[in-house]
C-alpha cells in the first residue's frame, strides 16, 4: 500500500488492537499482515483492505537493520 493507504488504516481499532503498516525496503510501500483480514477487531477496515493489493513480499523487500 502506498503512504497515504497505509496512514488511513493505520490506528487503533480497539483499545487492544492496532494497525501498524511496515514500510518496506523501497521506501514508498507498506504492508500489513493477511491474518488482519480474518480478525474482527479489524473488521472496520477489512473493506478497504481487501482492495490493496496482495502479494508474497520476499525477505529482501523488508528493511534491514544492522544488530549490535
Amino acid at each position: 500500500m502506498t503512504a497515504q493507504q497505509a496512514v488511513n488504516v493505520a490506528g487503533f481499532n480497539t483499545p487492544e488492537s492496532q494497525l501498524k503498516p511496515v514500510i518496506l525496503a523501497d521506501g514508498m510501500n507498506f504492508i500489513v499482515g493477511l491474518e488482519v483480514l480474518d480478525d474482527p477487531a479489524h473488521a472496520d477496515k477489512r473493506e478497504m483492505l481487501l482492495t490493496f493489493t496482495q502479494r508474497e513480499v520476499a525477505p529482501e523487500e523488508f528493511v534491514q537493520s544492522e544488530m549490535i
